[in-house]
């Protein structure tokens, strides 16, 4: 995976860890951010992946706690991600401060872990 692809995952583009213990987990990067313009998969190590969950769950969560503490994300137009559905047809689903919702179908496909 290139530096530029890797830095355009999003959180939820990473595969998750999972009760089974596999040693490779696969993810799918989107065509709009590969230089081939083409979608592909790309496998990440369990290490690697526990590294980011890690991250999200304790570092990144303590700077975006501090960030909402001086009101750094006020008056920014925000949507907040609810939960995601669907294993293949992915879909996030959100609220804006505005109360109004939405679920659009993420473009790439989830992977079952190899």
């Amino acid at each position: 995976m290139r530096l530029t692809e890797g830095a355009s995952l999003l959180t939820v583009d990473v595969p998750r860890l999972q009760l089974e213990g596999a040693r490779y987990y696969a993810g799918r990067l989107a065509r709009v951010v590969t230089k081939s313009k083409r979608a592909h998969t790309f496998h990440a190590s369990s290490v690697v992946v526990r590294e980011v969950e890690g991250y999200v769950e304790s570092s990144r969560a303590r700077v975006v706690r501090r960030a909402q503490a001086v009101g750094r994300y006020d008056g920014l137009p925000m949507r907040l991600v609810t939960h995601e559905t669907g294993r293949h047809r992915r879909m996030l689903h959100w609220r804006d401060r505005n109360g109004v919702v939405g679920s659009p179908r993420l473009r790439t496909a989830c992977c079952a872990s190899s």
